[in-house]
């Protein structure tokens, strides 16, 4: 069976190397991003921990969805490096 530690340190390595997979074969422009319904779900999560109003903060995700390449690759994406950065130039 081994110890719970050695199959946790497998599944992390599991888990690392599929998304590691997965971002390589993600166009450039995809990696680091999330769907805008879930980023619309984090907003009052996110609003709350930044002490920020809602509707800010709701505006900010709407400011960074970004479309399907070519108005028909891929999915609408949020790139979250360049949300965070954002919000922490909201203070």
């Amino acid at each position: 069976m081994g110890c719970p530690r050695t199959r946790l340190a497998a599944l992390a390595l599991f888990a690392l190397t599929s998304a590691t997979a997965q971002a390589a074969d993600m166009p450039e422009f995809l990696r680091g991003s999330i769907s805008p319904a879930y980023a619309r779900e984090q907003v009052a999560r996110v609003a709350a921990a930044r002490n920020l109003p809602q509707a800010e903060v709701a505006k900010l995700v709407e400011s960074f969805v970004r479309g399907r390449l070519f108005g028909y690759i891929g999915e609408p994406a949020v790139n979250v490096l360049e949300l965070n950065i954002a919000l922490a130039k909201l203070g």
